[in-house]
């Protein structure tokens, strides 16, 4: 049964999205056996009796998500609520946010999450603010990111500056998000930079 039920899914799905990678886990909830798919950073509970209703969902997810631009949230700890207000008003203008609070589980590499987030994304943006000198995994997230840059031999890095005095050597000289003074303009210029240029 349980085979079946991933065949019927991952037939549906490869014929949309062949690229996309998928993890199953057998899970009995309740008292019934049901199924968890997780992918696109979610998790789908599947109904044996109506798996198709699934797939379906999944795939208009996808057909949705691969065209919009996804972004690498970079930020210090400090910045932790202003990167979370900014990750949300993103995600509702219909960019997929890669932001460690929702990606990372307990266990993880962090070292390995970092660069497939960094890997997965069209762009990164970075937080630069008076805290950003005081994160250690901030400057090995920026290196990452920047060695990515090098590789894609284009622009990748965006910085989203909330204090312009403290913007690093290596991203000084690029046109920024300026947060410096008004939230609504910064984000404005962000979804315009982020979307025209996907």
């Amino acid at each position: 049964m349980t085979n079946d039920i991933l065949t019927i899914i991952l037939g549906i799905i490869s014929g949309a999205a062949a690229t996309v990678a998928i993890t199953f886990l057998k899970e009995g909830l309740e008292h019934r056996r049901k199924y968890k798919v997780r992918m696109l950073d979610k998790e789908y509970i599947i109904d044996p009796k109506r798996p198709e209703q699934t797939a379906e969902k999944i795939i208009a997810e996808i057909e949705a998500k691969r065209h919009s631009p996804r972004v690498m949230l970079i930020y210090s700890g400090g910045d932790s609520d202003f990167a979370k207000e900014l990750a949300n008003d993103l995600e509702q203008q219909g960019i997929n946010v890669w932001y460690d609070k929702n990606q990372l589980k307990p266990g993880d590499s962090l070292r390995e999450m970092i660069s497939s987030g960094i890997m997965s994304s069209q762009w990164a943006l970075v937080v630069i603010s008076s805290e950003m000198p005081k994160s250690t995994w901030l400057k090995i997230e920026l290196n990452t990111a920047l060695h990515s840059e090098r590789i894609r031999k284009r622009p990748f890095i965006i910085p989203v500056v909330r204090d312009s005095k403290y913007i690093p050597e290596e991203l000084r000289g690029r046109i920024y998000a300026d947060f410096t003074e008004d939230y609504s303009k910064g984000i404005k210029s962000l979804l315009t930079s982020v979307i025209n240029r996907n």
